[in-house]
């Protein structure tokens, strides 16, 4: 039996559309009992290569040339082999795609194509071991036009033999498609603000169910458990500047230190009265850090969340309102170009996986994946922590800004810089120095925090806790169970 899944934003609004510009083909997955084929559309002939990876297993999908385009979109098949398909674009337009994978599969190879209207799209065809597939309805896909090889040679995945690659658990990219995308970009320009066009197929057709089969004997249901991880969630909380820096200093003496570390000290007492979170403060004192200190002091610590707190300035002293930053994709790539010059001291980084007999290409997809992950997390982070801010006063960029800022450059923990507010403004310094205000953006920066610890670490001890508090709470308050 072989079952489609066709993904259409006309059909089925719950799940996202991915379609390259300037083409009517929709990006398709199509599953069959030991082969799956995934079909990526793309605007004109790309260059592309295939590797593999393991723990969790991966197929890296790079894609060079002009039919590349800027971004896709976010993409879940569930009950697939292939269950999300994730995107970010590299250097020169180039664009790299990943399969996340139940399983390794037994072979892997990818084929342009190019159907009789010029539309292109890539075909990969990934060999596993036979699957039960479930019986589903079938949607019907636009095949007016069907597509034609336009190479003879096709890409076969290298696999590297004994790979193994954990991610770690912080750095979770199983995300909410509209949010995960739109953040996934690495260069967006500040402000702007992605759309997406949605692709209209030429033709479409009544979904077919069919009833699966009622065994004789039903077994009985079964209660899945959770596998919560032990510890808290660990956030490393850094007061700007410092010691012989003041940083930026406002127009009646206020020093931005002595106002980040302040908020910072705010924040950390938020976090640790969280049951399942920890703060660690990096700065705790009026002394001097390197930006490089600040890093390693956090993944001495182990830290899952990175937060810097800092006040803006400007010549123009109206300038005012909040931002938040995460790092760039220039900035990323430089960062991992200094730990490939380390590749000892960049096991952490994947997993424990040591690069230093690795080759070139091997080891920077490794620090890429890596890196990637790290970015996506923090733009969804900085999203939750850029939300509350706005209710608590005007932001200065309502979208997330991207910057190359060293105290960023971690690969392995999503971070973020937190603009509060410019001291250079008289009226926003006076609410800068004021004690009960620097709580209230504390409590703005934890919510935000909370809120993506909530959607994005559900495993944790601290998820677990705050679900079960609110299952009581709801439950005291439903009058059905009330005596």
């Amino acid at each position: 039996m072989k079952r489609w899944i066709a993904l259409m934003l006309l059909c089925c609004t719950a799940l996202p559309l991915w379609a390259a510009s300037g083409t009517t083909q929709i990006a398709q997955i199509e599953t069959e009992r030991a082969v799956t084929r995934v079909f990526l559309p793309l605007s004109g002939p790309a260059q592309h290569t295939l590797l593999t990876l393991d723990n969790p297993p991966r197929l890296v999908i790079d894609l060079n040339g002009s039919g590349v385009p800027s971004r896709m979109l976010g993409l879940q098949a569930p009950g697939s082999i292939v269950t999300l398909v994730r995107s970010g674009s590299r250097e020169r337009g180039a664009l790299r795609v990943v399969l996340d994978l139940t399983e390794k599969p037994r072979d892997s190879r990818a084929q342009l194509e190019k159907n009789q209207r010029g539309e292109y799209r890539l075909a990969v065809e990934l060999r596993h071991a036979p699957r039960m597939i479930a019986t589903a309805p079938v949607r019907a896909v636009n095949t007016a036009a069907s597509p034609t090889p336009v190479v003879t040679q096709e890409t076969q995945s290298r696999s590297p033999e004994k790979i193994a690659v954990p991610s770690k658990p912080p750095v979770t990219v199983k995300t909410d498609p509209p949010i995960t995308v739109a953040k996934a970009e690495a260069e967006r320009p500040p402000g702007a603000t992605p759309t997406v066009k949605p692709a209209t197929p030429t033709a479409r057709a009544e979904p077919v169910t069919t009833q699966p089969p009622v065994p004789a004997n039903p077994a009985p249901a079964t209660v899945l458990k959770r596998t919560v991880k032990p510890g808290p969630i660990i956030i490393a909380v850094d007061a700007g500047h410092g010691g012989k820096d003041p940083g930026a200093v406002g127009g009646s003496g206020t020093r931005e230190k002595d106002v980040t570390l302040g908020i910072a000290r705010e924040l950390a007492r938020r976090i640790d009265r969280e049951p399942g979170m920890k703060a660690v403060l990096i700065r705790d004192g009026d002394y001097f850090l390197t930006l490089r200190q600040r890093i390693q002091k956090a993944r001495k610590h182990q830290a899952d969340l990175f937060v810097s707190v800092h006040a803006d300035a400007f010549k123009n002293t109206s300038s005012r309102g909040s931002s938040v930053y995460v790092l760039s994709q220039r900035g990323a790539t430089s960062e991992a170009a200094r730990w490939l010059a380390e590749r000892e001291n960049a096991a952490d980084l994947v997993g424990g996986v040591k690069l230093h007999d690795k080759d070139d290409v091997l080891a920077q997809v490794l620090l890429d994946l890596s890196q990637t992950a790290t970015i996506d997390a923090s733009f969804l982070l900085a999203d939750r922590v850029l939300g509350e801010l706005g209710r608590l006063g005007p932001l200065h960029k309502e979208a997330v800004q991207q910057a190359g800022f060293l105290v960023l450059k971690s690969p392995d923990i999503p971070s973020i810089l937190v603009e509060t507010a410019f001291i250079t403004n008289p009226h926003e310094e006076r609410r800068l120095k004021d004690p009960s205000h620097q709580r209230r953006i504390a409590s703005a920066i934890f919510s935000g925090l909370r809120a993506y610890a909530l959607e994005r670490m559900p495993d944790t001890r601290f998820a677990s806790m705050a679900q079960a508090q609110e299952s009581e709470l709801s439950l005291a308050g439903d009058p059905a169970l009330s005596p």
